[in-house]
């Protein structure tokens, strides 16, 4: 047993030391000392190893990291300049310069015939694929994995230098909804071609250099044999424990039409659809986080939970998803997709509460439970483009869901003993329609404007069944062997938005940005709390000042501006916004008014060292306003142990968001 174990050490320890990496670095310069940024600098393994790539900063410099040991090709490439490669063994960290020499017109054709595998323009790199692949590769991410500079997670969210991709094209067509994770997962090796990287993406072309984004997008070049195809794959499994899996998907694409049908049936804990998908549907994180009161409402919503969900004692997952895109004509084009999921978990928890009590109070809790939700999401998108100056959407969404959990606790205390059964249900279902118009009058005018309208549902229902009483003195329950507890609660809210940009380029480096808009928005909230008797018929708790029934209306009309200027390196957005939100409150016949004035200032500074190096701040005063539930002046049950009741002389709160990165 020594032996083997020893063995085992002196493997993992060679093989340690082999794969320790050394530096190689230095500076990329033409024939007269100018630096030479952006030069694709390749090291080739002569034997077998994988390929590093590097390319030259704004100084020319460079920083290949090689596999200790091994022989290297190292070939440095530029355009308009004469390729140069050296032999090279990776012993020991050195530093390697280059001087490259202007191509003449003998070498025209040899500048010409070399592609090199990573080609870097502006905000765009592109890498031919052949150059990092075997043929061995069965998904896109097997490819990723190969490609310098990119990571992938075990779930297919793909980072490039550390920034996170947010969309998926293919053939600058989005790919289904855009998530990283169903492109990376299922688009095969052998129909890849070359994959772009587009930093600061926007899907409005002319709007890239005025909108401010960090969004990251990546798209799939296919092969001229792949133009047209069709393709699928089935994956099961099956293992102790009567686990199971199974994966099907299929695929149809065209220049014209593209189809695509994936489906995850499992019982491993495997959730096709995560939480950040959900929030990728309400707007995509980024967007969602700077809303406090959109982000919290939904991570805090009862689907939301389930999706967060991660420890149970078992659990089944169903996803089916349907997406179909069609071009109209050259500047119409039609794009659908359909999402169903269908999830069950079982949860045990086991937990002791110690209470600070005069008697040491010590409870032992056991809770029990089993949830079921099934969610189904469908969008249907306009988009046409007239020309290239002009960009109009139409977007329908609708949302629908049930979620139905079942949880039994037990508590344990030296005093008594209590069982509760929690029965919750819910229904939920939203519709929002978007529409865009983008206009570009000139290179120095362009205006934007967004209208959207979302309707929203809710009725969650809570039925708690105990033998023992609870909230005593704070509830009128009537004593009985077994307590029959009811909350229902309804939510309705309707939202209107409007907002129009305007941006003025007085130059290159001076731009003026114009806002106006408004928020209108009509909420209704009714809550009612009762017990059940066992003669069938209703204590109502409203006597005790339980039970609510509120109207709201929320308008607010605003307008902004911003003076972006860029000097060198550094680009600066100082913007200030005018609100005046107003707000009524009606509950039981007693109307509240309030009125405000908000002066919001914001300032953003980028400083760009190089296409890698990048310094960004951040900073806005916001006003986040309370939602519905917040103002409800009367009592409400919140859990088996917990009343909630608000406040309805609640005004909005000013906060500051700074970040730096």
């Amino acid at each position: 047993m020594f032996n083997r174990l020893f063995f085992l050490f002196c493997f993992i320890s060679g093989t340690s030391i082999y794969a320790q990496n050394i530096n190689l670095q230095g500076k990329i310069t033409d024939s007269i000392g100018n630096s030479l940024p952006y030069a694709n600098v390749i090291a080739d393994p002569q034997t077998k190893g994988s390929i590093a790539f590097a390319i030259s900063d704004d100084e020319g410099r460079y920083k290949l990291k090689l596999a200790k040991n091994l022989s290297y090709r190292i070939t440095v490439s530029y355009l308009g300049y004469i390729p140069q490669s050296i032999e090279l063994t990776a012993k020991e960290n050195q530093t390697k310069n280059f001087i490259l020499k202007e191509s003449t017109d003998e070498l025209e054709d040899v500048t010409l015939s070399y592609t090199p595998p990573i080609v870097v323009k502006e905000d765009t790199t592109t890498y031919r694929v052949e150059a990092f692949t075997t043929g061995e590769e069965r998904k896109l991410r097997d490819i990723l994995k190969k490609l310098p500079d990119i990571e992938v997670d075990k779930l297919g969210n793909v980072r490039v230098h550390g920034k996170k991709i947010t969309k998926v094209l293919v053939e600058n067509k989005t790919f289904f909804t855009g998530d990283s994770k169903l492109a990376v997962n299922n688009i095969p090796a052998d129909a890849v071609s070359k994959i772009d990287i587009l930093d600061n993406y926007n899907e409005v072309g002319f709007l890239k250099g005025l909108e401010d984004t960090e969004d990251m997008a990546m798209n799939i070049r296919l092969k001229k044999d792949k133009k047209r195809f069709m393709f699928g794959d089935i994956e099961t499994a099956g293992g102790i424990k009567e686990r199971y899996l199974i994966h099907p998907a299929l695929y149809y694409y065209s220049p014209k039409t593209s189809v695509n049908a994936i489906g995850d049936f499992n019982n491993t804990g495997n959730k096709s659809f995560t939480l950040k998908d959900y929030l990728d549907f309400e707007g995509g994180h980024n967007k969602v986080i700077l809303n406090p009161k959109i982000y919290f409402s939904l991570i805090n919503d009862d689907f939301a939970k389930l999706l967060n969900k991660k420890d149970y004692t078992s659990s089944r997952n169903r996803f089916g998803a349907l997406s179909i895109a069609q071009s109209i004509s050259p500047k119409i084009d039609l794009s659908s997709y359909v999402i169903w999921s269908d999830m069950q978990n079982e949860t045990k928890v086991l937990k002791q509460n110690n209470y600070l009590t005069a008697n040491q109070l010590i409870e032992n809790r056991t809770t029990t439970g089993l949830q079921n939700s099934r969610f189904g999401i469908g969008k249907l998108k306009f988009k046409v483009e007239p020309n290239d100056d002009a960009y109009i959407t139409m977007s329908s969404y609708i949302k629908a869901s049930n979620s139905f959990s079942s949880n039994k606790i037990s508590t344990i205390t030296n005093e008594n003993n209590k069982h509760i059964n929690t029965n919750f249900d819910a229904d939920n279902i939203s519709f929002k329609q978007e529409a865009e118009w983008h206009k570009q009058a000139n290179r120095k005018h362009t205006t934007s404007m967004v209208l959207v309208y979302r309707y929203q549902k809710t009725t969650p229902n809570i039925n708690w069944l105990t033998d023992e009483t609870i909230l005593q003195g704070l509830i009128p329950i009537i004593y009985q062997d077994s307590y029959n507890i009811f909350k229902d609660k309804t939510t309705k809210s309707h939202n209107l938005n409007l907002v129009i940009k305007h941006y003025w380029v007085l130059n290159r480096s001076n731009h003026i940005y114009f806002t106006l808009g408004t928020q209108m928005a009509s909420s209704k909230y009714r809550t009612k709390e009762y017990q059940s008797l066992e003669d069938g018929s209703i204590n109502d708790f409203s006597s005790a000042n339980f039970g609510n029934d509120i109207n709201a209306h929320f308008d607010d009309y605003f307008i902004g501006i911003h003076y972006k200027v860029k000097k060198g390196i550094v680009t600066m957005k100082p913007g200030l916004f005018y609100h005046q939100p107003h707000w009524n409150l009606t509950q039981f016949g007693k109307l509240t008014k309030t009125t405000k004035a908000l002066w919001l200032p914001e300032f953003t500074a980028k400083v760009k060292f190089n296409k890698n190096k990048t310094l960004r701040f951040k900073y806005r005063l916001a006003s986040k306003f309370p939602g519905i539930s917040q103002f409800a002046n009367r009592l409400t049950l919140a859990s088996f142990n917990k009343i909630y009741q608000g406040n309805e002389n609640l005004e909005n709160e000013l906060y500051h968001n700074a970040q730096l990165y």
